[in-house]
């Protein structure tokens, strides 16, 4: 067994001697040779393939860890495109003669450009493909003038389409003037979350929790953050986007496996 105090002192000496030098005294001062190699063995004894395996695991466990949260499920690393604000045309005829909430009547004022700015605010640009090369998509229902529009995201582009698709990953529903309301405010994200909670926006989950979270919809679940009474409109939960983010860790050390037994 070796001796605690032996391998201390060792320890200490090796900050300021060599091995040489320390062994030479600790026999001097009556130490036995075979005590001395085998604290300097225990000291210096080298990993075990299986330590050094699981020591490379873990470490690719967190590094996979970390590339699904912040590339994958939740993306911070994308730079938001910068887009001109487009005007939006209310006639003067109408603004001059009807008050607010009229205006908007069965005229189509807020349109695709108007969308695709909109959308970019609220981090829809952060939305990617997911590991299967499927899109993000999603159906933009204007619900008062009856008209819908298809977003895809493309390497951070926003498209938006007249028409639906036919298999979104969610719906986001609004009203005219609501939209318009939200594109004119100061505080976007405020005005926002001020309608998203009154329930003048609202946003439908199709598609399932993991192929969400493979696309990064994590984004818009934080830029909302859905807690308490706002979570009526959008049925997500943290503990799901675990869920999708474990799936998606057991994905990469099965292709990493894959790989390294290939080479």
């Amino acid at each position: 067994m070796v001796s605690r105090e032996l391998k201390s002192y060792i320890i200490r000496q090796l900050q300021t001697h060599s091995l040489e030098e320390i062994k030479n005294e600790l026999t001097r001062i009556g130490w036995q040779e075979k005590d001395i190699q085998k604290t300097f063995d225990n000291i210096f004894k080298p990993i075990s393939a299986i330590k050094i395996f699981f020591i490379v695991l873990l470490v690719f466990i967190l590094l996979g860890a970390a590339y699904s949260y912040f590339f994958i499920i939740s993306p911070v690393f994308v730079p938001k495109p910068e887009l001109i604000k487009p005007e939006i045309e209310i006639p003067k005829a109408k603004s001059e003669i009807l008050s607010p909430p009229n205006i908007l009547e069965k005229t189509e004022l807020f349109k695709s450009e108007h969308i695709k700015f909109l959308l970019n605010e609220l981090g829809i640009y952060k939305l990617h493909n997911s590991p299967t090369g499927d899109p993000p998509r999603i159906n933009f229902v204007i619900s008062d003038i009856k008209k819908v529009y298809a977003i895809e995201v493309n390497n951070g582009e926003i498209n938006v389409t007249e028409g639906a698709v036919s298999s979104p990953d969610i719906e986001i529903e609004s009203n005219q003037n609501s939209l318009i309301s939200i594109y004119e405010a100061n505080e976007t994200k405020k005005v926002v979350l001020d309608y998203y909670n009154k329930g003048l926006i609202k946003i439908d989950v199709v598609a399932d929790v993991a192929t969400l979270a493979l696309k990064g919809y994590k984004s818009l679940y934080d830029y909302f953050g859905i807690t308490g009474a706002a979570s009526r409109n959008i049925n997500l939960e943290k503990k799901d986007y675990l869920l999708a983010a474990a799936i998606l860790l057991i994905v990469v050390l099965i292709f990493l496996t894959k790989f390294y037994s290939e080479k």
